[in-house]
């Protein structure tokens, strides 16, 4: 069992933004989010704003994954993805799906 399970509130917004939801997957969606934090982003959080511009710069990821990346690092998380590019960040852990 996990210790903590948590998204991005960019991971939030695609899945919602994924064209083709129906409304059961909408209502499954939402009982996911109610057992699990959505990690904000907010400007007033230097220390993930940060991560994200170095992630962004030094591995010249896009801006929603670095947002995801950073995310997880944050958090200390486990980032479960099948995009093969956070592969190569040392301070991300990742796992495939």
């Amino acid at each position: 069992m996990a210790e903590y399970v948590g998204i991005s509130v960019v991971s939030y917004l695609e899945f919602l933004a994924f064209d083709g939801l129906s409304d059961s997957d909408r209502a499954c969606f939402a009982g996911f989010c109610e057992r699990i934090e959505i990690v904000p982003l907010a400007h007033k959080d230097r220390e993930l704003i940060d991560l994200i511009l170095d992630l962004r710069s030094r591995h010249r990821l896009k801006l929603p994954d670095a947002i995801i990346g950073a995310t997880a690092i944050s958090r200390n998380a486990l980032l479960i993805t099948n995009d093969s590019h956070f592969a190569n960040i040392k301070s991300l852990a990742v796992q495939g799906c």
